[in-house]
């Protein structure tokens, strides 16, 4: 049986149809606020190239992850597919997504997941499918549909479903505006994406749906934009969101904080700090992670132990 329970990277507007009761509170938009930086303003980082600090930190008054009745997942690895239409997936736009995908799980970005008290291993690549979903608009307008989309594809990455996988569907700009939950909870109105239960046979697997481009992007003023285009960064972003969450509460049983929020929901959409890619005084790409051979524009991770979100410049 599908499941139907999700968790949604949502906007600020309240919904209480369709979804379980934590829902999750983000705005879709990546706005925030740039501010000069110093030493003060970058914390623990290491204070090399830091050019600037975003205000603020949205860890919030939830606390500290509390333990649920499930597991993590132990042994992640992430499988990929690229959903769109004709050409979208280009050589080029691939390797700035896998890159990531094969690198994040042994970064300092995913170190809390690693640590107390959740001990997971780092997050394996195990590879990438691009799938032409065609012209139409259906096939991704509600979650049973984008629940078929993955699931005609899980036995094609192993014979067997891996039940410590995360099966991740990432859709191009074209199919994005499509995207939909239910009638009314539209991608980038209501949600940017979303992890979620599903099975296959016997077999039950996590997966996640994350968009590309409309309001899900990068906000950060007319002189400064991500390194790899504020769209496709922010969809890396929202992805990072969902590894974290998919590891720390896969079966959405697991943990999370007193106000129902999930390790990805504490810093959702919130970078931290940025670094100029042409150096301190220039206008130009900003980035704050340094991963693989790239560079990228994400939100932070919450630290569990600080019940901060940290303002790093995570590296390999």
């Amino acid at each position: 049986m599908k499941s139907t329970l999700l968790a949604l990277f949502l906007s600020t507007v309240s919904v209480s149809s369709y979804v379980q009761k934590n829902i999750k509170l983000a705005a879709p938009n990546g706005k925030h606020e740039l501010v000069a930086s110093d030493e003060a303003d970058v914390g623990n980082a290491p204070f090399d190239g830091v050019s600037f600090s975003f205000s603020g930190d949205p860890a919030g008054n939830g606390g500290p992850l509390l333990a649920g009745s499930g597991a993590v997942l132990s042994e992640p690895t992430l499988y990929t597919q690229f959903y769109g239409t004709g050409d979208s997936w280009t050589a080029a736009n691939v390797v700035i997504y896998t890159d990531f995908m094969t690198n994040v799980g042994a970064s300092s970005y995913m170190a809390s997941t690693r640590g107390s008290p959740f001990g997971a291993q780092g997050v394996k690549f195990g590879g990438h499918r691009i799938v032409n979903g065609g012209k139409g608009h259906k096939d991704l307008s509600s979650v049973a549909y984008s629940q078929n989309v993955i699931d005609g594809q899980v036995t094609l990455f192993a014979p067997t479903v891996d039940t410590q996988g995360i099966y991740a569907l990432v859709v191009d700009q074209e199919k994005s505006q499509y995207m939909k939950t239910t009638p009314g909870n539209r991608y980038g109105v209501k949600w940017c994406g979303y992890h979620s239960v599903n099975s296959h046979g016997a077999s039950q697997y996590t997966y996640a749906v994350v968009g590309t481009g409309g309001a899900c992007t990068w906000d950060v003023g007319k002189k400064f934009w991500s390194v790899n285009g504020n769209d496709v960064d922010y969809s890396i972003s929202v992805l990072a969101h969902q590894i974290q969450s998919t590891v720390t509460d896969p079966w959405l049983n697991s943990w999370k904080d007193a106000e129902g929020k999930e390790n990805g929901d504490k810093c959702s959409a919130w970078p931290g700090v940025a670094s100029l890619v042409n150096g301190p005084g220039s206008e130009g790409p900003i980035f704050n992670a340094e991963i693989g051979e790239s560079q990228y524009l994400i939100q932070t991770h919450y630290d569990q132990v600080t019940n901060t979100c940290p303002k790093k410049i995570w590296k390999n």
